[in-house]
């Protein structure tokens, strides 16, 4: 279905989400299938430590607000059941965050995400969820 042909609530999910995109520098796409109710509002809880929201969002939905914010090249990673995860202030904390909660539940599936501008693949959002975060880089330049 065309986003023109497209009325009512899809359409307005398209727009919201894609106001949500060019707003967001900072957002990582998982695949949540798998995760039960309770799983999904102990990772919501976690996130939102971290200044982060969680959205379950449609794939078709997904690919054009991704096409529409210009970031064509993200549509590789909808597939399955996509959840995306907008960061607060520290996107490496919530790369963290999201690394370890999917080390103990294992239908959540980090894919990718977009930081400063710059697309990751699964294999640089670990790398960043390795990093020490802010809190942690400014003791150290300060010690």
């Amino acid at each position: 279905m065309e986003k023109e042909k497209m009325a009512g609530w899809k359409g307005i999910m398209v727009t919201e989400l894609t106001e949500r995109v060019k707003q967001n520098k900072d957002f990582f796409i998982s695949d949540y299938h798998g995760l039960g109710a309770y799983e999904m509002d102990e990772l919501r809880r976690e996130l939102d430590a971290d200044s982060s929201r969680y959205m379950v969002v449609k794939n078709s939905i997904a690919k054009m607000a991704f096409e529409d914010a210009g970031l064509k090249e993200l549509s590789n990673l909808i597939e399955g059941g996509t959840g995306i995860t907008f960061c607060g202030d520290d996107p490496a904390r919530v790369a963290k965050t999201l690394s370890k909660f999917a080390k103990t539940h294992e239908s959540l599936k980090l894919k990718g995400g977009y930081l400063d501008g710059d697309i990751l693949d699964a294999s640089k959002l670990k790398y960043l969820a390795s990093l020490p975060n802010k809190k942690e880089l400014i003791a150290t330049v300060v010690y």
